[in-house]
């Protein structure tokens, strides 16, 4: 089978931890704080790490503005980091209110910051279930972030305490995130957006891209393009339905403008393959497939 070569890179220059554990319990945010901010001032990188203290759902929601506004800015391209609890269906919990801010509300959050950033924001999360954050990613949609690192599973809050530091000495010295990803535990788990977007993509075109599917895509798009202009008279609405049904089925029949509509989509702009790259990819497999 041909393979398709692809690296990720993601622009960080900042770390934003987001603290939503209780008083009352390991103050792991405030820790890992503290020993990466020693650390990269070391190494030169004063202000590296930004720590907010989060109290309620509202709270959370501004400091998210505030570090958009630095993303729009030009000024930060942040790894967001999140201390706290986690629950699989309820979200991410803050201790101080007994609030849930619902996994789906936080990555609408997210990804307009991965969007001001062009997909260069990283995301991790310090919290039980953390990666519910991976839930709903579409091909067709702005992807939430460049990468996320979370647990699927319960985790206990030293494990968190003893690793995380070390991840993020390695990535603030040298970027490398597969070296420091070797640092954390095996529950910890790893997306890399734009991996997962090209194994889809390329899955539904070698496998499902046929005839029977594109028509199906056909009929859909020309339906959804109409409901947008409703005050069309008979005359006007029978031409233009011929108009939208030409450039669909046109665009619908070559994988590599399927390609290029949706990485521009997912990748904010910048997709990292060229298009060539991607249908010859394509091609070559679904010829081995006949």
């Amino acid at each position: 089978m041909e393979l398709l070569s692809y690296i990720s890179v993601c622009k960080n220059n900042g770390l934003i931890i987001f603290d939503a554990l209780p008083a009352g319990e390991l103050q792991t945010g405030r820790r890992l704080y503290s020993n990466v901010t020693d650390h990269t001032s070391a190494i030169g990188r004063n202000g590296y790490c930004t720590r907010y203290r989060v109290s309620s759902a509202a709270s959370l929601h501004a400091y998210f503005m505030s570090v958009l506004m630095e993303c729009r800015s030009g000024v930060l391209k942040p790894i967001l980091h999140f201390e706290s609890h986690g629950h699989p269906e309820k979200g991410l919990y803050i201790a101080d209110s007994d609030e849930y801010v619902a996994w789906a509300q936080l990555q609408e959050w997210i990804t307009q910051i991965n969007q001001a950033t062009r997909n260069h924001t990283g995301v991790v999360v310090a919290a039980c279930h953390g990666f519910g954050l991976s839930n709903g990613l579409q091909v067709s949609s702005p992807s939430p972030f460049n990468f996320l690192v979370a647990p699927n599973v319960e985790m206990s809050a030293g494990i968190f305490e003893d690793t995380m530091s070390k991840f993020y000495k390695v990535v603030a010295a040298t970027g490398d995130l597969a070296t420091g990803l070797s640092s954390l535990p095996e529950d910890m788990r790893l997306i890399v957006a734009g991996e997962w977007f090209y194994s889809h993509l390329s899955r539904y075109l070698i496998h499902h891209h046929t005839q029977k599917d594109r028509q199906e895509m056909l009929e859909q798009s020309v339906s959804n393009q109409m409901e947008k202009e409703p005050d069309l008279n008979r005359a006007q609405r029978r031409l233009r339905v011929k108009q939208v049904r030409k450039h669909t089925k046109k665009r619908l029949n070559d994988p590599n403008a399927i390609a290029r509509n949706f990485a521009k989509i997912f990748f904010h702009g910048d997709p990292p393959i060229e298009s060539q790259n991607f249908q010859d990819y394509v091609k070559a497999n679904k010829e081995l497939r006949r």
